[in-house]
């Protein structure tokens, strides 16, 4: 896996801002805020999406707290 930070340091910091941004709507119970908020972080992360350490697990367990 590769971490974005060292390929993309500027993308990575815009999606950290981002997720960042929707962590604060899901700790004041907003969740289809975080939702949205997290999915603009998502769609930033290049393909394969999965390939990415950094951000990718972050965003994917944001989802999961959101949703379960």
């Amino acid at each position: 896996m590769i971490n974005l930070y060292d390929k993309d340091p500027a993308l990575n910091e815009e999606i950290n801002k981002i997720v960042l941004e929707g962590d604060k709507y899901r700790h004041n119970k907003d969740i289809d805020s975080a939702l949205l908020y997290y999915e603009k972080a998502w769609i930033l992360v290049p393909e394969p999406r999965t390939s990415w350490m950094m951000p990718s697990y972050w965003i994917a367990s944001s989802f999961f707290f959101c949703l379960f």
